[in-house]
């Protein structure tokens, strides 16, 4: 009976204690799925047969991440640094988001514009978008607009959405390229389509201005309304003036409050100074320096809150009190 049990063990280490090694691609599906813990470990296991560099990646990625496993981004720096060795794209473009974050390393520009550099060279989008913003700004390299512009049409064209957006930005303002109105506005069609909420709320700039396309203010409410369902808080804080002033909608008094609210909850400079002025008006001096603070804190600059305080002051002026003439456009206070 008792060599009966030993077998019984044995034949359950054997066959059912240890458990079945995963493929790649299974290891790969389950981060997909964000099942992290589980990914780790069947990368983990992947690597002690093989130093493939896209094992290494995932490795590194989740170390500095801290996905399925504590955070440790200086271990997980050298999974990464590996792997970018062996061209490994993602690897290389996370290695140089470390180099510029200074997580898990030094900061070091220099080494982050060089990772960038070979991670858009492998086809990363965002890479190539990272690597225009260097071009554009200087970070670890000398300022090169020609190439700035060229790897921001390569994100672009990669389909990157924010490389859409500035270089809408860039087509309609003439700058570093040869204004082209119509190409900038299909930048930021293309971008406000696939559900990108700053495009929407740019263009519905243009749609109630009417610059540089013809004016449609249902348009520009229908793509606001859009960007508050992404829960954007520039299209929170727009909508939320316009309910407040009863411009291009019916004036909404607690409609425009609640949007106001849901802006300065995330933060938003304009919404928290808005609200606190409206909180002064109505003796809640207290919490409007609390507001006001708050604003002071993210925007940084005393010029600049000065001016939105100004702005705004006039934008809540009672009725009677001389007033600017009021814009077309009612997302500019």
């Amino acid at each position: 009976m008792k060599q009966c049990r030993y077998i019984l063990v044995f034949s359950l280490l054997l066959f059912g204690g240890c458990k079945k090694e995963l493929s790649l691609e299974e290891a790969q599906s389950l981060y997909r799925e964000k099942n992290y813990s589980e990914a780790y470990a069947a990368f983990l296991q992947l690597q002690k047969k093989s130093d493939d560099p896209l094992v290494l990646a995932y490795l590194g990625v989740m170390l500095s991440e801290g996905q399925g496993v504590a955070s440790e981004p200086h271990k997980g720096n050298k999974f990464l640094q590996k792997a970018a060795e062996e061209n490994q794209p993602e690897a290389q473009y996370h290695l140089a988001e470390q180099y510029a974050d200074g997580k898990g390393v030094v900061k070091d520009e220099r080494r982050a514009f060089y990772w960038y550099r070979k991670a858009a060279e492998n086809g990363v989008s965002q890479a190539q978008y990272n690597l225009a913003v260097c071009y554009r700004s200087g970070q670890g390299t000398n300022i090169n607009p020609e190439e700035a512009l060229f790897w921001l049409r390569k994100a672009a064209d990669n389909g990157l959405l924010e490389a859409k957006l500035l270089l809408s930005e860039l087509y309609i303002n003439g700058n570093t390229v040869d204004q082209d109105v119509s190409k900038g506005l299909m930048l930021l069609e293309e971008a406000a389509q696939e559900n990108h909420a700053a495009a929407m709320v740019i263009l519905a700039r243009h749609y109630f201005s009417g610059n540089n396309t013809t004016r449609n203010p249902e348009k520009g409410l229908a793509l606001l309304c859009a960007a508050v369902e992404k829960n954007n808080s520039d299209a929170q804080f727009i909508l939320g003036v316009m309910y407040l002033s009863g411009n291009e909608v019916a004036a909404d008094r607690k409609e425009g409050l609640r949007l106001l609210m849901l802006s300065a909850m995330q933060k938003n400079p304009k919404a928290l100074i808005l609200l606190g002025l409206i909180g002064e008006s109505r003796d809640a001096v207290e919490n409007a320096e609390n507001l006001f603070e708050q604003a002071k804190k993210i925007v940084n600059d005393d010029e600049e809150f000065n001016r939105l305080h100004d702005d705004y002051k006039k934008l809540i002026a009672p009725k009677g009190t001389k007033r600017t003439t009021r814009k077309k456009d009612p997302t500019e206070p």
